[in-house]
């Protein structure tokens, strides 16, 4: 049998899970994760090399009107497989629902160089805002009390693709390319079909969530990955396709159709 490479398993595990998981896998190099009860995760994605070791985690934890991620973390004393941090971010944002995202930044290495990265991917970083900024009081006050604690202005909320809505200088700042990409979000959230033969797709509201959920990672990965636009633009196409008998049962029965 053919080994398979560096890959996300499709398993969620509690952190219990994963801590053991990852203790049997690196014993020289135990999981420890010291955080308040506040900033606990109690879901978590594992990426492992070809012979099926940990290499790498990532967490998250929902809330009913908002979502708290953290917890990246790789095997630092072996050589590992590179591009763990954009596996495993491209495999959990897939599965988290559309609801506003807080997490804090105490990183190894150069702090701004890691937030930049996040500004990059749509954060509002709370050091470059006022109090009054709407994306940050997306999330609780009590919630922006604990992290403004902790990392000292060192931590962000993200809205799911709120530039869309946000006539603010950095959607203006954007390239053409974005706008059409922004442009192509848009009119899918809003339920429009923005493709040929619109009558062979699923609008947005009718889908499935794994459907929703495949189709926001696209645009929002889109958005910061401009190359990869074209291949996403057609999974897209295919989440939305009126082949799979359950979408197209869900359409019709919206419309009324017998």
């Amino acid at each position: 049998m053919k080994k398979q490479g560096p890959r996300v398993l499709e398993q969620v595990f509690s952190y219990q899970g994963m801590q053991n998981q990852w203790n049997s896998d690196n014993p020289e190099e135990e999981y420890v994760r010291n955080i308040p009860s506040w900033y606990e995760l109690d879901k978590w994605l594992i990426r492992v090399d070809s012979n099926n070791k940990v290499i790498a985690t990532i967490g998250w934890k929902e809330y009913d009107t908002y979502l708290v991620l953290g917890g990246l973390k790789s095997v630092q004393k072996k050589k590992i497989p590179s591009g763990n941090a954009d596996a495993l971010y491209a495999a959990r944002d897939a599965r988290l629902p559309n609801k506003p995202k807080v997490m804090g930044f105490r990183p190894k290495g150069n702090i701004e160089t890691w937030i930049d990265r996040y500004r990059g991917k749509g954060f509002t970083v709370q050091k470059d805002v006022d109090e009054n900024n709407k994306v940050i009081n997306l999330v609780p006050e009590n919630v922006q009390e604990e992290f403004e604690s902790r990392y000292k202005g060192n931590w962000a909320v993200k809205k799911w693709f709120g530039m869309l809505r946000n006539p603010d200088a950095i959607l203006k700042a954007r390239s053409r390319a974005d706008m059409i990409w922004i442009k192509l979000g848009t009119s899918i959230m809003q339920d429009k079909i923005p493709f040929k033969n619109p009558e062979k797709f699923v609008r947005y509201s009718n889908l499935g969530r794994d459907n929703k959920r495949a189709i926001r990672f696209y645009l929002e990965t889109g958005l910061a990955k401009p190359k990869r636009r074209n291949k996403f633009y057609q999974n897209i196409q295919e989440e939305m396709l009126r082949s799979s008998n359950v979408r197209y049962d869900v359409e019709d029965q919206s419309r009324g159709d017998k």
